[in-house]
């Protein structure tokens, strides 16, 4: 079985450009959002309730007509295997792949923790402010994503909850994460899930 790094690294980090542009390395980057939600047609308790508020109020549409559309819909609903169905498939790539990279959010962080996921985790320097602002408009993030990370900034780069995983690496102006900090973590094992049984 190959050894495999995990990464949880903050937003704008690098952990895209990364995946898409180092060649060395199998990346995998894991969207989270990808499991949070499953998407299907509405059950007979949704079309019910769907009817139910059709109904309490006016429209130009019959009700028949309405609920008609409402039926061919996919809908988004909260995956009812979730968070499970996340850590699952990171430990599914143990071994397949060289680095996962996922979200810094603490939640994911606990997760991999209470999984026994060996991980390291990478921050911005708290003086990166501005250009994580530039780098999260350059990558259009909407305002109310970007106003949401800038008034949590000092709450949430300085300090780092923990857990951190392995190590806490701190990015400074002008660095991304990169082929060096991947080469460190294996040669230190920071991170490192796997290898021969």
């Amino acid at each position: 079985m190959k050894n495999t790094l995990i990464i949880s690294a903050y937003t704008c980090c690098g952990k895209t450009y990364a995946s898409e542009h180092i060649k060395d390395y199998n990346i995998l980057d894991v969207n989270i959002y990808d499991f949070k939600t499953i998407k299907r047609l509405p059950n007979e308790e949704e079309i019910e309730k769907e009817r139910q508020w059709w109904e309490s109020s006016l429209h130009f549409m019959s009700t028949e007509a309405h609920l008609n559309q409402f039926k061919q819909q996919i809908i988004s609903v909260d995956n009812p295997n979730f968070p499970n169905n996340f850590i699952q498939y990171i430990k599914e790539n143990i071994g397949k792949v060289d680095v996962v990279f996922v979200d810094s959010d603490i939640r994911i962080r606990q997760w991999l923790n209470e999984a026994k996921i060996k991980f390291v985790t990478v921050y911005p320097w708290n003086s990166c402010l501005p250009e994580w602002i530039g780098r999260m408009y350059l990558q259009d993030y909407p305002d109310i994503i970007i106003r949401n990370k800038i008034n949590g900034w000092y709450h949430e780069i300085y300090p780092v909850k923990e857990p951190y995983g392995d190590q806490l690496f701190r990015l400074s102006c002008g660095k991304y994460i990169n082929e060096r900090l991947i080469d460190d973590c294996f040669i230190l094992g920071y991170g490192v899930n796997g290898g021969k049984q």
